[in-house]
């Protein structure tokens, strides 16, 4: 079963446990759900580096990992050992379609750009785990999380089936609410990370300055960041900060109820490339390795890497 799918039957019954709706009308919008063209997608096992090997991930039998994948809403999977064993599921048959390599390829990059043993790394946006896991297994200490609970409990199991579970600690934080810094606080973390690993987050929130000042004061070395940013004929909007006055692209999240690549709140603001480097710059961050900036399907994204300056 597709993770839309499974993300809508979860909305369904959320609402009918929450009284919003009545049985009768959670069944006929769970049967509506699994009456769409594509309510299935075949997962294809592929050769993907695979990080599991553990004993842990061979006791697992394909009657468990057949419930496991059905147990929450997957959106993305990846293979494990032993040849055709699937941890999760894919979004759609045209959307994270694809077995994802394990470790991960861009961590992998990162790693030789930015070898990773020993540092602390707060990863902001943890999704179902991929990238905790391959950070984790490159030597971090690794800090993440996420907004949304059901992305905190995949990416714990993904940990789990790799072995990995105590190589990383997993929270649920609201970027949307409180600063980072002060939820991690409360959760017992106040010292800085070495790096803080930011991908496919920033263009979903509301105060995408704020939130950068906020990860600066989390970060002693480096911030690693991929995000989509907007084009000059994209800008409608001047944002006003602490920071300056910026360009930016006001833009409304969609589907924000079920889908998992949506923000938190229905409007987002993307900031533009010049925008990116010039708040980065005025807090601190004056080395700038710009990595990649391509069009994607989306639009137009970049990833670098920005470093304090180290006297």
């Amino acid at each position: 079963m597709s993770g839309e799918t499974l993300s809508l039957i979860v909305e369904h019954l959320r609402r009918v446990n929450s009284g919003e709706i009545d049985a009768a009308t959670c069944g006929h919008l769970i049967a509506a759900a699994l009456a769409e063209r594509d309510p299935f997608v075949e997962l294809q096992s592929s050769r993907a580096a695979s990080l599991s090997s553990s004993a842990r991930d061979k006791s697992i039998g394909p009657e468990a990992l057949a419930r496991l994948n059905v147990l929450l809403p997957w959106t993305s999977f990846n293979s494990l050992a032993g040849g055709g064993r699937l941890l999760g599921s894919a979004w759609s048959p045209t959307k994270r379609a694809q077995s994802q390599p394990l470790p991960d390829k861009a961590v992998e990059r990162l790693n030789t750009l930015l070898p990773l043993r020993d540092l602390s790394v707060l990863e902001v946006g943890c999704y179902e785990g991929h990238h905790t896991a391959s950070l984790a297994y490159y030597g971090s200490s690794v800090w993440a999380f996420d907004g949304r609970i059901e992305n905190v409990v995949k990416t714990l199991i993904r940990l789990w089936v790799l072995g990995l579970e105590r190589s990383a600690v997993v929270n649920l934080v609201d970027i949307e609410s409180d600063p980072v810094r002060q939820q991690l606080a409360r959760l017992g973390r106040t010292e800085p990370f070495d790096l803080i690993h930011h991908r496919g987050v920033l263009y979903h929130l509301s105060k995408p300055v704020e939130h950068l000042a906020d990860m600066a004061s989390l970060s002693s070395r480096q911030i690693y960041l991929h995000t989509q940013i907007a084009k000059e004929e994209q800008v409608n909007a001047t944002y006003k900060s602490d920071l300056g006055d910026f360009a930016v692209f006001n833009y409304n999240e969609p589907d924000r109820s079920h889908a998992p690549f949506a923000g938190m709140i229905e409007r987002a603001v993307w900031l533009t490339r010049e925008g990116v480097l010039t708040v980065l710059r005025r807090l601190g961050f004056e080395d700038i390795q710009l990595l990649e900036e391509r069009e994607e399907r989306h639009g137009l994204r970049i990833e670098l890497i920005a470093s304090r300056r180290i006297p």
